[in-house]
């Protein structure tokens, strides 16, 4: 169901643009639907915001690690 729960993070966003949790659920959304470069945006921002939170490091750390697929 990460596909029907964007469209209400976007709108929650509209009128909350930095909320830290509402930026990492609409990113995980994404990236467990293999938006992988949606989820990379997001999670950057989550970092912005707040730098040590630990799921957008964790995913992060483990996007920018993982082995190329050919």
């Amino acid at each position: 169901r990460y596909s029907n729960a964007i469209p209400h993070y976007e709108k929650y966003l509209v009128a909350r643009v930095n909320n830290i949790e509402a930026l990492f659920g609409i990113s995980e959304c994404y990236y467990n639907l293999g938006h992988i470069e949606s989820a990379l945006i997001g999670y950057r921002q989550v970092l912005k915001l707040c730098p040590d939170h630990p799921g957008a490091n964790n995913r992060l750390k483990e996007v920018t690690h993982r082995p190329a697929i050919v």
